[in-house]
C-alpha cells in the first residue's frame, strides 16, 4: 500500500535545507525528503527507534560511511536525539505530518465506524423483518379466529351458495354467456382459419362478459368478430383478446361503414324484357339512392 506525507512548499528556501545543500549538495536534501518518505512507509510515528547511524545514512541513501551527515542533520534540528533511550525522531514530525503520526489510531476509528454503522443497518432489516413475520402471523391469527356465518361475505357457508348471480365473477357463473360467445368465435375461427387458435381462452372469456354486462349483446359483438375474420387486414390482429377489444371501436365504425346498400328497384313489367329507356331510368334511380355511388353493372339492358 502507498503512503504519502506532508512536504511543506519551498521547504528548500528554509535557512536549514540551505546549510544542508552548502554542506552535502543537491544530496543531502535529497537526503532528507527521502527520509521523510521512509518514516512515512516504515516509521509513521517519526520514531526511527533501533536504526543506528548507519541505518538512518542508508534509509538516506547516503553512503554509511558518512556518519556524520546524522550528526549534521541533529545539529540542525531535522533530527531529534534522545540520550536516555539512544533514539532518534524526526523534529516535529507528529505536527507536521498527523496522518502519519496517528496513522494506527485513524485507521482503527475508522473500522470502528464501518463496524457500527454495518450493525446499525443490520439491526434495521433484522426490525423490518421482524415486523413483516409479526404481520403475516397476525393476519394468519386473525383470519383462524375469525367466526364464519352465512351472513359473512368473506367466508360464504360452501353449503348455502350464493343465488346472486351479480356477486359471482364472471368466469364463477356456470356457462357464462361471455363462455358461450367464446366458443362461438372459437368455432368460427377454426371453420374459417383452420388450426388457428385464440390466444389465451379464459382471457377471451372474461372480457367478453365485461362487455356483455356493459350493455353489449352477443349478436353485436358475433357480428364485428365475422366481419374481422373475413377482412385481410384485421384477421391476424385479433386473436387476443386484448388486441380484439383495443380496436373493437375502430372496426365496429369500419364494419358499419362497409356494408353493402341493397336497392330494391321493382320491375315495371316482370312479363316482358326492359326497353331501353326504362334500363337507363333504373340505372338512375339506383345512382341517386345509393348517394352518387358509381353503378358497375352492365351498360345493356337485361
Amino acid at each position: 500500500m502507498a503512503y504519502d506525507c506532508r512536504v511543506y512548499a519551498g521547504f528548500e528556501r528554509h535557512p536549514k535545507f540551505i546549510a544542508i545543500k552548502e554542506a552535502y549538495g543537491a544530496d543531502g536534501v535529497l537526503g532528507v525528503v527521502i527520509l521523510w518518505g521512509y518514516a512515512a512507509e516504515y516509521r509513521p510515528s517519526g520514531v526511527l527507534d533501533g536504526m543506528s547511524k548507519a541505518g538512518i545514512c542508508r534509509a538516506c541513501q547516503i553512503e554509511a560511511k558518512q556518519t556524520e551527515y546524522v550528526d549534521f542533520l541533529t545539529d540542525c534540528r531535522i533530527l531529534d536525539y534522545d540520550a536516555a533511550t539512544d533514539t532518534y525522531s524526526l523534529h516535529n514530525w507528529s505536527e507536521r505530518n498527523p496522518n502519519c503520526a496517528h496513522r494506527d489510531e485513524i485507521s482503527a476509528q475508522k473500522r470502528a465506524n464501518i463496524n457500527s454503522r454495518w450493525e446499525r443497518e443490520r439491526e434495521k432489516r433484522a426490525r423490518r423483518e421482524a415486523k413483516k413475520q409479526a404481520g403475516k402471523t397476525g393476519k394468519k391469527a386473525a383470519d383462524t379466529g375469525r367466526i364464519r356465518t352465512e351472513a359473512d361475505p368473506k367466508y360464504p357457508n360452501p353449503s348455502q351458495p350464493s343465488k346472486d348471480k351479480d356477486s359471482l365473477s364472471p368466469l364463477s357463473r356456470e356457462s357464462s354467456e361471455g363462455e358461450r360467445v367464446r366458443d362461438a368465435f372459437a368455432a368460427s375461427l377454426e371453420q374459417r382459419q383452420p388450426g388457428a387458435r385464440l390466444k389465451r381462452s379464459d382471457a377471451w372469456a372474461e372480457r367478453l362478459q365485461v362487455a356483455i354486462d356493459a350493455g353489449q349483446t352477443a349478436e353485436q359483438l358475433q357480428a364485428v368478430w365475422e366481419w374481422a375474420l373475413a377482412d385481410a387486414f384485421w384477421r391476424s390482429r385479433i386473436l387476443s383478446a386484448k388486441a380484439f377489444f383495443d380496436n373493437l371501436a375502430a372496426i365496429s365504425i369500419q364494419c358499419q361503414e362497409q356494408e353493402p346498400v341493397q336497392t330494391v328497384v321493382p320491375l315495371q313489367n316482370a312479363e316482358r324484357p326492359l326497353t331501353a329507356e326504362e334500363w337507363q331510368a333504373m340505372k338512375k334511380a339506383s345512382v341517386e339512392s345509393t348517394d352518387g355511388a358509381v353503378n358497375k353493372g352492365d351498360d345493356a339492358p337485361p
